[in-house]
């Protein structure tokens, strides 16, 4: 029965997310702790790991694109089963316009996640015009309070760093 197939689907979007959540905090968050790499090398880390392939495909994009499928349909499958369990939905209408908003809220999820993957792993934006370049010399994000020399965030083409 279909509520057998979306128990069993939960349940392993539950382990893809968990071991995807992972895999990206061993990827960042844990060199980033650990003084390994610093804060602002982390847009260039993504960058880099991301758009690297093997035999000419990109498998760490890929598997971030499974990881935030399985975390966004865990996300709306989830907040469903609440609502039903909770009683919040009890009438047949009702839990037909729950289930059309939780699948505008995980197919939401999914695509502004894929659109930064495929951003970050290709270069191609699949939404809206690059922004302007920045004048030379000018600094697109002000440095941190105490980190003199240092700045967070996307790094001007020309001048001075």
């Amino acid at each position: 029965s279909s509520a057998n197939w979306m128990y069993t689907l939960q349940r392993a979007s539950g382990v893809v997310a968990l071991l995807f959540i992972g895999a990206h905090m061993a990827l960042f968050w844990w060199p980033e702790l650990g003084g390994s790499v610093r804060a602002d090398d982390l847009p260039e880390l993504m960058v880099r790991e991301l758009s690297r392939t093997t035999a000419g495909v990109p498998l760490i994009a890929i598997g971030y694109l499974i990881g935030i499928g399985a975390c966004a349909f865990h996300l709306a499958h989830g907040l469903g089963s609440v609502a039903l369990r909770w009683g919040l939905v009890v009438r047949r209408g009702a839990r037909r316009a729950l289930g059309l908003v939780l699948a505008v809220v995980g197919l939401g999820t999914f695509f502004t996640g894929a659109v930064v993957v495929v951003y970050l792993a290709t270069g191609v934006r699949l939404l809206g015009e690059p922004p302007p370049p920045s004048p030379a010399g000018a600094c697109d994000w002000p440095a941190p309070t105490g980190t003199a020399g240092t700045s967070i965030g996307p790094r001007s083409t020309g001048g001075a760093p």
